[in-house]
C-alpha cells in the first residue's frame, strides 16, 4: 500500500506541477499580447497630451488653491489637447 500511495501523491505533484507551468505560460501569452500593447498605448497618449499642454499655460503665475498649486491655463487649448489625445 506504501507504494500504491507514493505513486499517487507523486502524480498529484506532478500534476500541480504541470498545471502550474500551464497558467504561467497562458498568463504569460495574455500580458505579452493584450495587456501590455494596452498599456503602451494609454502611455503614448498621456505623453501626447502632456506635451500638448505644457504650451497651454498663459502664465508663469502658480496659485495655491485646496486643492493644490494650480497653473492658470488657457482651457481652449487644454480641449483641444484633450480632444486630440484622450480618448472619451
Amino acid at each position: 500500500m506504501s507504494g500504491s500511495t507514493q505513486s499517487s501523491l507523486a502524480r498529484l505533484v506532478l500534476f500541480m506541477i504541470i498545471l502550474s507551468l500551464t497558467g504561467c505560460i497562458i498568463a504569460g501569452s495574455h500580458y505579452a499580447a493584450i495587456d501590455r500593447p494596452a498599456q503602451e498605448k494609454v502611455q503614448a497618449a498621456l505623453t501626447g497630451y502632456n506635451h500638448c499642454t505644457s504650451g497651454c499655460l498663459r502664465t508663469n503665475v502658480v496659485y495655491i488653491s485646496p486643492t493644490g498649486p494650480q497653473n492658470p491655463g488657457d482651457d481652449a487649448c487644454m480641449q483641444k489637447c484633450r480632444d486630440e489625445y484622450l480618448e472619451k
